[in-house]
């Protein structure tokens, strides 16, 4: 079995981590919104929405800053991979 072209997988690792790095800024555009979305989903008591919200969009950007060195590629996938 002939192994991949490392392409395809900074390929896809540019992709999830645009990915993560657009639905980190989307959130941020607009946190009041997204904290309303979130307390919707009824997984959480009031007080710890907001605290969620910002571990959700921290998240975010540390998988994709992870994801973009190959020393920390592990960790930003294992992360990436939780939030999705």
């Amino acid at each position: 079995m002939t192994p991949l072209d490392p392409v395809f997988g900074w390929s896809a690792q540019l992709f999830v981590a645009g990915v993560l790095a657009a639905a980190a800024l989307h959130k941020l555009r607009d946190p009041v919104r997204f904290r309303e979305t979130l307390r919707d989903y009824r997984l959480l008591g009031a007080p710890l929405v907001a605290s969620a919200a910002a571990l959700v969009v921290a998240a975010e950007l540390v998988a994709t800053g992870l994801l973009l060195h190959p020393s920390t590629r592990g960790w930003g996938v294992a992360i990436a991979a939780t939030l999705l």
